[in-house]
């Protein structure tokens, strides 16, 4: 019997390699928020008041030594009250888990380029805070010294 000639096996396994590269990536997209660990706490100066200003933020940079899963550093903006949640792309996505050196911007205002965080606490180069981040995390506090 022989086969019938609409079928076109070669197109097929074209059309079928196609899916499985479009499902794959759809995969990996839709999957990455997963792993990702919520990571929250709070930050003051020395003196116990809040850090404030138009620009009041935490960054997480990915240390040296991290392991390959960080694929980007995160970010939490300082509430008023002095906490911050920390996101990669978006609010409340979290943070990949793994080693990094905490840096902190604070500045009066946009326009404003003056640093109100002493420079030790802006480079992670030179920042004296380092977090490794497995799971979720609260509580963590930051205390940092003004910009003289």
């Amino acid at each position: 019997m022989a086969i019938p000639t609409c079928y076109n096996f070669e197109r097929l396994s074209r059309i079928s390699l196609l899916m499985l590269g479009v499902g794959s990536c759809l995969l990996i997209l839709g999957c990455g928020h997963s792993d990702r660990v919520q990571v929250s706490g709070t930050v003051t100066y020395t003196d116990g008041s809040i850090p404030q200003g138009e620009m009041a933020m935490v960054r997480f940079e990915p240390a040296a030594d991290s392991n390959a899963l960080i694929r980007k550093g995160a970010y939490g903006y300082i509430q008023p009250d002095g906490s911050f949640l920390m996101q990669t792309m978006k609010p409340n996505d979290g943070v990949y888990p793994g080693k990094y050196k905490i840096c902190f911007m604070v500045k009066k205002s946009y326009l404003n380029g003056e640093s109100l965080v002493a420079p030790k606490y802006r480079s992670k180069k030179t920042t004296p805070f380092e977090e490794t981040i497995e799971k979720n995390t609260t509580g963590l506090h930051f205390e940092i010294e003004r910009n003289k």
